[in-house]
């Protein structure tokens, strides 16, 4: 669809773009110079598949500080783009035939990954008259011992609606009660008018059932940069984030750790939009990552 309102555009047309979550300025200076010594200082090598450990300590200390998650270093993935997140997780914890609970109308690449991976994919409808929150009640009849992740997207593409504090905290019990996986997309989640926004994972037990992703495209308007990240448990995805040997550019996470390290990052972008049951393991913090593709053994 970019590529079509683009083609038009190169024709003379007036195109007001409404197929693509962008910001409408530039990556912050301050960013974009970072990058360039970076790239002068010699960042153009190889690093860490899951990315440099400063940054992704950068990462946990600010996501823990502001929205209550509580990880380390270790519990943070970086990928190139926000997208493998979504697509590793979903590879790990999917098997053929387990259910995958997402939002309708959302992010067409949640039900992409599902049906690709051949699992069964059950839409959520986000209506208007419910403010495009989620409705409880349908998710309760759609639950069931086959339900194996829930995706949740809020402050919400494409609607841009912020679910309600207390439908968060109902999906969390849902989710402790029924043993499923909650794969949390918050790339939006700075984006607000107001008031805080509310990670699943900052919730009681959740964070060991919560896959966190997010990433700078929204906030700091470094779409191009592709650059993302997952918080998640030390279990559950470490064996395909090793196999996949998904790589960042060094400059461009380094650029990223100014965003995040900057006095700037917690004031940037304040504009938004209004009995066989396989359930998830709760790995302790230290322990080792499973061999196994999922992180519970499966029937």
């Amino acid at each position: 669809m970019l590529a079509r309102a683009q083609a038009l555009e190169a024709q003379g047309r007036k195109v007001v773009h409404l197929e693509i979550g962008e910001p409408d300025f530039d990556t912050p200076a301050y960013i974009r110079k970072a990058a360039a010594e970076a790239l002068e200082a010699g960042f153009t090598h190889y690093g860490p598949s899951a990315g440099l450990p400063e940054f992704r300590r950068l990462i946990a200390e600010q996501w823990s500080r502001e929205r209550g998650i509580p990880c380390d270093a270790d519990n943070v993935v970086v990928t190139p783009g926000a997208k493998p997140i979504m697509f590793f997780a979903m590879l790990a914890l999917l098997e053929e035939g387990d259910e995958l609970l997402y939002p309708n109308p959302g992010f067409p690449i949640y039900e992409s990954v599902g049906n690709f991976l051949n699992a069964r994919t059950v839409p959520l409808v986000l209506s208007e008259q419910n403010g495009f929150d989620l409705d409880l009640r349908e998710l309760e009849t759609k639950i069931t011992a086959r339900t194996r992740m829930l995706v949740l997207n809020s402050p919400h593409n494409p609607s841009g609606a912020v679910m309600k504090p207390e439908t968060v905290e109902a999906v969390a019990a849902l989710a402790r009660k029924h043993d499923f996986w909650i794969l949390a997309d918050e790339i939006y989640a700075r984006i607000l008018y107001e008031g805080r926004h509310l990670s699943i994972a900052s919730l009681p037990g959740m964070a060991e059932r919560t896959i966190v992703l997010d990433g700078f495209s929204k906030t700091y308007a470094m779409t191009g940069w592709r650059l993302g990240f997952g918080i998640m448990e030390k279990g559950p995805v470490t064996p395909p984030w090793r196999a996949a040997r998904t790589r960042c550019g060094r400059w461009s996470r380094s650029s990223a750790s100014a965003a995040t390290s900057s006095s700037r990052a917690s004031t940037s972008c304040r504009a938004s939009p209004a009995s066989s049951r396989r359930a998830p393991s709760t790995p302790s913090r230290t322990s080792p990552a499973p061999a196994s593709r999922a992180p519970s053994s499966r029937s």
